[in-house]
């Protein structure tokens, strides 16, 4: 007879609730590929473009890419397009969407999502990671839910490069015709 006991065997993990779709591509989907790239401004010192589409059947995957002509001293990165709460909004650079039927998203009025949150008032749109310098910096982002057939809206503002609010517009088709293609892999 021994002094210790065995050990009982630890319980099995529970499986995690299933991300819901407005966080996220989903997962075991292969997105389809979009060409659309679009010019949001563009000075003689820096370009913001959205580009590298990624559609999925429940949304769209994009990046946004700054390059500037000589490096920056001021804030960057993630801090340019989701400012910190307490830092005035003509201070950064203000970015949104509009969707076909009219429905808005920007970043200053971001909503922060919880485990067990009913979904967000659509659309939607969360930063999913980036990296850069001061030259040049690429944020991913997740747009949710997939656009409407129609006319989608980028809308930015940056007083403190001169730029003021302007629009670029893309035609969603293409976004539609992707997510058509996104390949499931797998159902779990």
């Amino acid at each position: 007879m021994s002094f210790f006991e065995p050990r009982k065997p630890p319980e099995p993990p529970s499986d995690p609730p299933p991300e819901p779709e407005w966080s996220g591509p989903p997962v075991g989907v292969l997105g389809g590929v979009s060409s659309l790239r679009a010019v949001l401004f563009r000075t003689e010192e820096a370009i913001l473009v959205a580009q590298y589409f990624m559609a999925y059947p429940t949304g769209v995957e994009f990046v946004l890419q700054f390059m500037f002509r000589t490096p920056r001293s001021s804030p960057r990165g993630a801090r340019m397009i989701l400012p910190p709460h307490n830092e005035a909004p003509e201070e950064a650079m203000q970015f949104g969407v509009q969707y076909p039927d009219g429905s808005k998203w920007t970043n200053t009025t971001v909503w922060m999502p919880r485990r067990g949150d009913e979904p967000p008032p659509a659309p939607i749109v969360f930063p999913r990671g980036g990296g850069g310098g001061d030259r040049s910096w690429r944020q991913r982002f997740w747009m949710w839910p997939l656009p409407d057939e129609g006319q989608l809206t980028f809308v930015v503002a940056w007083p403190e490069l001169g730029i003021d609010e302007q629009s670029t517009v893309i035609d969603t088709t293409d976004l539609r015709r992707a997510a058509a293609e996104a390949e499931v892999l797998w159902e779990d």
